[in-house]
């Protein structure tokens, strides 16, 4: 009996996130990267060898709306919510991502995955309001990471043993 070769990667772990945060700033940020990585998850790039520009720039529409977040949730006043700093703020979790075939895209899905951990783990997931220098600058720096990662993305291998594809024959 032969062992067939599995083309896609496992599934990727699901994490465990809390229901709720109390920073009124951070669920804005925090639901918008659960809808990214669904994004990622189901784009047309996920399970091609190929990433077509399109997605491409998609994709660096979703890092410039995360720094651009960041950046005016940094540059806000400090906020004394006294009365309101309770309120639990309902967390949009991560859909189970399944078997990726384009390793690029399975990669960019776990720097992401990471961002949103980090976000919702931070010091500053438990004030009130705002984020602190060193998470800004922390989160911008995997956002970073994840943009350079996918500015060096190399057009795609060609790896007919193990792709889902059908094989080309020449005419």
């Amino acid at each position: 009996m032969v062992d067939t070769v599995n083309p896609q990667s496992p599934p990727l772990p699901v994490l465990p996130v809390p229901k709720y945060i109390f920073n009124m700033d951070l669920i804005d940020i925090i639901n918008r990267l659960s809808r990214f990585v669904t994004e990622f998850v189901k784009s047309v790039s996920s399970n091609v060898d190929v990433m077509p520009t399109a997605d491409v720039t998609k994709f660096n529409s979703y890092f410039d709306n995360f720094d651009k977040k960041i950046d005016s949730t940094a540059a806000g006043p400090e906020l004394d919510l006294s009365h309101t700093s309770e309120i639990p703020w309902p967390v949009e979790p991560l859909i189970a991502v399944p078997s990726i075939l384009n390793e690029d895209i399975e990669s960019l899905v776990r720097h992401m995955m990471v961002l949103y951990t980090e976000l919702l783990t931070c010091t500053s997931s438990n004030r009130p309001a705002g984020i602190s220098v060193l998470d800004a600058k922390k989160l911008k720096d995997i956002n970073q990471k994840a943009r350079q990662y996918l500015a060096g993305v190399s057009p795609a291998l060609d790896l007919p043993m193990t792709s889902t594809l059908d094989a080309v024959t020449p005419r």
